[in-house]
């Protein structure tokens, strides 16, 4: 049950844990004494401990696990926006640079699988709806051109006469 993180209290050494060299001068009681402290810290309470199902300290240790985990997802994340947000004004700290700050995001990052596919369908709306005003704009501008061409000629068939 080795975790990596030091201090961690059902590491197989360091601090807080117990080496495996230790184990053949300890007794049980002794051993589940050890851990006890840490199983309550993450909500087992003493009777579930001593006189529960062994199965119950397992899932308090992958629940514990879990929580672990999205916590430093949670960080990374947010370290991921800090990090978006000094890319962002880098320029302001630039004495010389002529390039001005960037807005933050008006948005957050989609971090679900269902969020991503929102993201991208809206994206596409958009693109499709940009396209759309540049062809409406492409075409009014041509049709003045045409109504402006078609009264030059009227003009210059009527000045004719």
């Amino acid at each position: 049950m080795e975790s990596g993180i030091a201090g961690d209290p059902l590491s197989d050494s360091g601090e807080g844990g117990i080496s495996y060299d230790s184990l053949s001068s300890i007794t049980y009681t002794e051993l589940f004494e050890t851990h006890l402290p840490f199983f309550l810290s993450i909500g087992m309470s003493y009777e579930q401990f001593w006189d529960g199902d062994v199965q119950i300290a397992k899932y308090y240790r992958r629940a514990y696990e879990q929580k672990r985990e999205r916590i430093n997802e949670q960080l990374w994340l947010q370290g991921l926006y800090i990090y978006d947000a000094l890319l962002r004004v880098a320029p302001a700290f630039r004495p010389m640079s002529k390039a001005d700050p960037e807005k933050y995001m008006h948005e957050p990052l989609p971090i679900t699988e269902t969020a991503l596919k929102q993201r991208k369908v809206k994206e596409a709306k958009a693109k499709q709806e940009s396209i759309r005003e540049k062809a409406e704009a492409f075409a009014s501008n041509f049709n003045k051109i045409l109504k402006n061409k078609k009264r030059k000629e009227e003009n210059n068939a009527g000045a004719d006469d």
